[in-house]
């Protein structure tokens, strides 16, 4: 006769020591070594695909090329059913694969730009130096990112903080982005002989800046409140209510996770357990349900209030953000359903 507890603890263990070649090869990127731990009929639901790919060599190659685009890949946390695992990991998108699309573009911008002027002559036209920010902004990416020594020289003052209660981060502020910008500003300004502009410009977004200021700081306080309160974790118990039909509606609680924090990232936090822990009551694989939620977590972010708010200032329609989340909001609603 067999133990059955002994069966469960030697099952156990094998479940464990193969997590933990897992993480070992998605930490170190040593894809070699994958195929080994894999099934020969393994099956892959990517939420980018909607046919799952099936054998080891697909399932490779396409891990290969998912996760080439992530910089600072790290497992969060790990959450565990008779059913199935969920290993969620967070990471940063690389500016490099961003500058591709932003690039693109541009290209179609200047294509549609030079048109337009041909047909309105006398107006104002396009010029060469115009596009002076966007190649030194390219420029800086590129060295700071590319050039190992410059990179290493960069990112090494980081600047940390902490408070009571387990908050802290970071910031890197000869690496941030934002440094960039500011950078190629008065660069700009500097090579294009419009360095008399600089002063006034800067006094004018300043001044626009104030009141979009305060108006993010109101959305991101009212959003820590209800995080913190448990409003958020109140709401999404509640809708666990409808059963079989919650795989329809697990996207818009990605959408409304974003939409009330502002941040992908925060959404995601804050519901991927309860989409695991809603996928074990309604007896759905929880895989299915947590790309569900990824996929509503970044169609909301059309329709998050901070984006609105820092886009419309932005584009010089400060006052007009409901008009914005009006246009939003329909298509938000339709991508989630579709999804």
């Amino acid at each position: 006769m067999t133990n059955p507890d002994a069966d469960d603890a030697g099952h156990g263990r094998q479940v464990q020591d193969a997590h933990v070649v897992w993480r070992r090869i998605f930490l170190s990127r040593d894809w070699d070594a994958l195929p080994e731990l894999l099934a020969d009929d393994v099956t892959y639901h990517s939420p980018a695909d909607p046919m799952p790919l099936r054998g080891k060599d697909a399932f490779v190659a396409s891990l290969q090329q998912s996760f080439g685009l992530f910089e600072d890949f790290e497992y969060a946390r790990e959450f565990a059913g008779d059913d199935g695992h969920v290993l969620e990991f967070r990471g940063r998108v690389g500016e490099l694969p961003t500058l591709g699309g932003a690039l693109i573009g541009a290209a179609v911008f200047i294509l549609v730009l030079r048109r337009k002027q041909a047909e309105d002559a006398g107006k104002p036209r396009f010029s060469v130096s115009d596009l002076v920010p966007y190649c030194l902004l390219l420029l800086l990416v590129l060295v700071t990112r590319l050039i190992s020594p410059v990179r290493q020289a960069v990112g090494d003052l980081t600047l940390s903080w902490s408070l009571e209660g387990g908050y802290e981060g970071t910031f890197q502020p000869f690496y941030h982005p934002g440094t960039l910008l500011f950078l190629t500003l008065f660069l700009s300004a500097l090579f294009t002989g419009r360095g008399r502009f600089l002063p006034g410009a800067v006094s004018a977004a300043m001044r626009r800046l104030f009141p979009v200021s305060v108006a993010l700081l109101v959305m991101l306080a009212l959003s820590r409140l209800m995080v913190h309160a448990d409003m958020i974790a109140s709401l999404a118990a509640a809708a666990a209510g409808v059963g079989q039909a919650w795989p329809l509606l697990a996207p818009y609680v990605g959408v409304l996770g974003t939409f009330i924090t502002g941040s992908a990232t925060s959404s995601n936090i804050l519901f991927t357990e309860f989409q695991v822990s809603t996928a074990h009551s309604v007896d759905v694989p929880p895989a299915i349900l947590v790309a569900a939620h990824g996929f509503g977590l970044a169609i909301g972010n059309i329709v998050a209030p901070h984006n609105i708010i820092a886009g419309s200032a932005t584009v010089g329609l400060i006052g007009r953000e409901g008009e914005a989340l009006a246009s939003t909001l329909r298509p938000c609603l339709i991508y989630a359903a579709i999804g």
